[in-house]
């Protein structure tokens, strides 16, 4: 499965109902598959994806970000009226902690 990852860097994380402004934003195709193929196509394979995207703009951000790294994306079908799926990430800088939502 090919998602999108939001990345936010805090200060801290918040308390329960309590709000906490990022510091960064990064948005970056993500998801088990994507970031397996993302690897795989940096070692130098040719590695092949079969599979869905959305036709939304995070859908062909995710196409153009795989064949930028390399990756075959000739039999990845659009697919209407479907979202990408996504993850938000929050870390704290300087610290192993994070959180995905």
């Amino acid at each position: 499965m090919t998602a999108v990852d939001f990345l936010a860097t805090v200060d801290r994380f918040p308390n329960p109902d309590d709000k906490v402004r990022s510091c960064s934003l990064k948005v970056e195709g993500g998801g088990n598959a994507g970031n397996a193929l993302t690897c795989v196509a940096r070692l130098g394979l040719k590695p092949k994806v079969i599979s869905k995207i959305a036709d939304d703009a995070h859908g062909f951000a995710i196409l153009k970000e795989l064949e930028a790294d390399g990756v075959d994306t000739s039999f990845i079908v659009v697919r209407l009226v479907f979202f990408t799926s996504f993850f938000f990430v929050s870390a704290v800088p300087n610290l192993s902690d994070y959180a995905c939502t």
